[in-house]
């Protein structure tokens, strides 16, 4: 079935949401049939404009 990342690599999912102060965990990446590596949420700094959410990142290998 489907895999979340962030909780795969650090048992939990990631906190992004308010992104002024990050509480709450709303924002997930799943993979299938792929193995996934450096899950990260983005620097705040760098995304407070485009979004309320904290983007997260990973390398996805299929």
């Amino acid at each position: 079935g489907l895999e979340e990342i962030f909780t795969r690599a650090h048992g939990r999912p990631a906190r992004t949401f308010p992104v002024s102060m990050p509480l709450l965990r709303l924002d997930r990446i799943y993979v299938k049939n792929a193995n996934a590596s450096s899950p990260t949420a983005l620097p705040l700094r760098n995304w407070r404009h485009l979004s309320d959410h904290a983007p997260l990142s990973a390398e996805i290998h299929l």
